[in-house]
């Protein structure tokens, strides 16, 4: 029970800092609602259904990638950290409760894209399950990015253009807005290596705006897995230090 009341007072306490900017949450939610209306003008209402789909992947996929190497780093930077590992928080505790402030501060775009595909009925509510599944698959490969990203440098200006150019790499470059199969063949299995494809891919599998084989949904069930892991062992690695 004390570890989760940490995590949780935690997670509140890294959360204040965007409570109390509003205007940063809304240009991270701007951002997704662009590419939205560029994919709507490009292909219509089709194509821009894809898009919203893989705005659920950006929106989880970012709070780790793009969002967290800057906080880790301002709380090393600021000694922060140092506060942690003197006191009775574990590294198991930190990076979770910096991990889900980071989910979160994002939860509202989730849920409101969430509601708008099931209210106009471009996704069945039977599918939200496996839906939030990979969402959550997604977030923590997120988290285990970020944390990897936050140990790139000891600027945090530098760590934030890296960490604004990864997010490009993870979700705007790859099929994530848009369908696997705009994507030629062998320009299909390089992105295969992104975890975001397969996110995406899935996603639009369980709402039913795209078809694939069952070794196809195994393969993508298994590369986003094996990223999870990955993702597990680096924050382990990136965020421990002596337990009290």
């Amino acid at each position: 029970m004390k570890s989760l009341s940490r995590i949780a007072a935690l997670t509140l306490l890294f959360l204040k800092p965007a409570v109390r900017q509003p205007i940063v949450s809304l240009l991270v939610i701007l951002l997704p609602v662009a590419f939205i209306t560029v994919f709507h003008v490009i292909g219509g209402s089709r194509l821009s259904q894809h898009a919203l789909y893989g705005t659920l992947v950006v929106f989880a996929s970012n709070t780790g990638v793009v969002s967290l190497p800057q906080l880790a780093l301002s709380h090393r930077t600021r000694r922060l950290r140092d506060m942690m590992i003197a006191s009775p928080v574990g590294p198991a505790s930190y990076a979770t409760g910096l991990g889900l402030s980071r989910l979160a501060w994002s939860a509202p775009g989730l849920v409101a894209i969430l509601v708008l595909l099931t209210w106009n009925g471009a996704m069945p509510i039977s599918s939200v399950p496996a839906v939030l599944a990979v969402i959550a698959a997604t977030w923590f490969t997120g988290v285990g990015i970020g944390f990897a990203l936050a140990g790139a440098g000891s600027d945090i200006f530098v760590v934030g253009q890296i960490a604004n150019i990864a997010g490009l790499v993870f979700t705007v470059i790859p099929p994530v807005y848009y369908p696997l199969e705009m994507l030629p063949v062998p320009w299909q299995w390089v992105a295969m290596i992104v975890p975001t494809t397969h996110a995406a891919q899935l996603i639009r599998v369980a709402g039913g705006v795209a078809t694939t084989t069952g070794a196809m949904l195994a393969l993508h069930w298994t590369v986003l897995l094996l990223w999870v892991a990955a993702a597990g062992f680096t924050v382990m690695r990136t965020s421990q230090w002596q337990e009290r």
